[in-house]
């Protein structure tokens, strides 16, 4: 997935409100506790501002760490939430004359650019108090509009 595809998805939803940072790596993230564990997208609690994506994420995962950043939504929630919504990105996806007719008449538009240095590029695995893949690189997008 790259920014294009989530702006499209995040414009078709008005439930959804959409994070202002969006961090996209170039490798997994891998948790060692409680288990081994493969991140597809990560959502600190803390910052509900901010989604990690991973390489492994797609469509449904970027819906259910927008669920827990805008909604507080637990686990269970923003799961069962995310496969809802999918419903509509799914009808929407076969029909893709409705999709842009709907999102020209009374679509959101959300917009990302990408950041180059601003104070949460620089500190971002300090802010977050995890740690990145060995040999990461993240991309960060703001939200313009």
């Amino acid at each position: 997935m790259d920014i294009h595809d989530i702006e499209r998805l995040l414009s078709e939803y008005y439930v959804i409100l959409p994070p202002d940072h969006i961090l996209i790596l170039d490798k997994p993230v891998v948790g060692l506790k409680p288990a081994f564990v493969v991140y597809r997208g990560l959502q600190p609690s803390w910052r509900p501002d901010i989604i990690i994506l991973t390489p492994l994420a797609d469509e449904e995962t970027v819906l259910h760490e927008c669920l827990h950043a805008s909604w507080g939504l637990g686990e269970l929630g923003a799961t069962y939430g995310a496969k809802i919504l999918m419903i509509k990105h799914r009808i929407l996806e076969r029909f893709p004359l409705l999709r842009e007719l709907r999102l020209r008449i009374g679509g959101k538009r959300v917009e990302y650019r990408l950041c180059h240095g601003c104070p949460l590029c620089r500190d971002i695995w300090h802010t977050l108090l995890i740690h990145p893949p060995p040999g990461a690189r993240p991309r960060h997008y703001v939200r313009v509009r």
